[in-house]
């Protein structure tokens, strides 16, 4: 879970980056020459000169999935960086590019390993997970259902 900014200081660029889940929320306004960016959108109301317009289209898609879909929020010109993206931003460039593709993940693999094979995975990955989170100094318990 991450979202971050880096400033390259020999090119001139700035990176923006949302994590490839889309677990940590990262919002952006582009507005003239300035952007500005945060996890939370009420930062950005604060810090930008923004029309707060209503999106329609978001409220649409809440009253329906009750999620704004795509990179839409609530407001017009507040936009969501989509999970596995990054904005490349340079002097007079804006641009959103993806680095990471779930599905493309998929197409690396070549054979199928057959369901035995997944199930016994998905076993062992959890039972991991779980294991390594029940570390602690003091005792406590996981009911998992």
């Amino acid at each position: 879970m991450f979202a971050f900014a880096i400033f390259d200081n020999r090119t001139k660029k700035t990176f923006i980056v949302r994590d490839r889940l889309g677990v940590k929320p990262l919002y952006y306004c582009k507005i003239k020459d300035t952007i500005t960016f945060s996890s939370e959108i009420k930062s950005i109301l604060e810090l930008a000169d923004l029309d707060e317009a209503l999106n329609i289209k978001a409220v649409s898609s809440y009253l329906s999935f009750r999620y704004p879909i795509l990179d839409d929020t609530f407001f017009e010109s507040i936009y969501s960086l989509p999970p596995a993206h990054y904005i490349e931003l340079t002097q007079d460039s804006f641009l959103i590019e993806e680095y990471w593709s779930l599905i493309d993940r998929f197409k690396e693999q070549k054979e199928d390993k057959g369901e035995e094979f997944y199930l016994n995975k998905l076993q062992h990955l959890l039972g991991s997970s779980v294991k390594y989170r029940m570390i602690s100094d003091v005792p406590f318990g996981a009911f998992l259902a």
